[in-house]
């Protein structure tokens, strides 16, 4: 479970690492029914690759709309 304390993009890469499919952990299940799963999905990628550590990992506005188009 997410602490108050704990950095959020940490958290998210340790979900999805621990397991296969750690979307159910950290998605609002109210809204992530299977039509907008892959959706939400590539988006949590591309957040994912946004927030890489290292500047030179993270994707250009460019690439970022193209992956998410």
């Amino acid at each position: 479970d997410f602490e108050e304390s704990k950095d959020v993009v940490m958290w998210v890469r340790t979900r999805i690492e621990k397991q296969n499919d750690g979307l159910q952990d950290i998605l609002d299940s109210r809204v992530m029914v299977d039509c907008f799963r892959e959706e939400m999905a590539a988006v949590l990628k591309v957040a994912l690759l946004c927030t890489s550590a290292l500047p030179i990992n993270r994707p250009s506005m460019r690439r970022v709309l193209e992956l998410l188009h």
